[in-house]
């Protein structure tokens, strides 16, 4: 009996780390850097999803927002020709967040 609870306890222990390194997401091994950018286009969309479609809020020329960056690009999809930015996700405080194509 104690040998059962033994092995219960060990392979418990050994499926939870597993799981908790195998389904982490890259960026939660990574510094995340936040930056302050600002909108030097008379208008900006940001976008609740990368695709695009539904438009979260639009920010006007000189609003200061926040992007994050970290080695994964988590926070970014880039072009692999050149590693420039073709969407951002950004933070804007009192607007909200959302994706924003080259800006």
């Amino acid at each position: 009996m104690l040998t059962l609870a033994v092995g219960i306890a060990v392979g418990a222990t050994a499926t939870f780390l597993g799981q908790r390194i195998a389904a982490t997401p890259e960026f939660w091994h990574n510094p995340v850097k936040v930056s302050e950018i600002q909108f030097v286009s008379p208008t900006t969309s940001v976008f609740k999803t990368q695709q695009a479609k539904e438009l979260a809020f639009s920010m006007s020329k000189g609003g200061r927002c926040y992007i994050l960056d970290d080695q994964s690009n988590s926070f970014a999809r880039v072009d692999s020709k050149d590693g420039t930015a073709l969407e951002t996700f950004v933070v804007c405080p009192g607007q909200g967040a959302g994706w924003v194509k080259q800006f």
